[in-house]
């Protein structure tokens, strides 16, 4: 399968969004601008670490999980015949799997 872009959370205390950026996020109480992005690094954002995720207000959570949605949409709809035909390998695999139990099951 394809590989997969690695899309990565950014914050920075500024609100211009870079050029070529899809998601992006102002929090106008705090005045900084999330990206998710799959590139490296921006000028003028630092990357969020993991561990830290767990601070984003509920909006930021919303927009984030939104932001997700979309790529893993897109991703799907660029490979829909490698997945289609990964699954289809998956379930002929599952399906010779749950015959054999099957059998096992008769023998006892």
């Amino acid at each position: 399968m394809a590989e997969n872009k690695k899309y990565r959370l950014f914050v920075g205390k500024t609100v211009e969004v870079p050029q070529g950026v899809v998601f992006s996020f102002y929090n106008q109480r705090h005045g900084y601008t999330l990206l998710y992005a799959d590139q490296d690094s921006f000028p003028g954002y630092d990357a969020v670490p993991d561990e830290i995720l767990g601070e984003l207000s509920p909006e930021e959570r919303v927009w984030l999980l939104r932001a997700k949605n979309k790529v893993m949409k897109q991703f799907a709809v660029e490979h829909n015949t490698e997945i289609a035909d990964f699954m289809g390998r998956f379930l002929t695999l599952f399906e010779e799997e749950l015959q054999k139990m099957s059998e096992h099951r008769e023998e006892k």
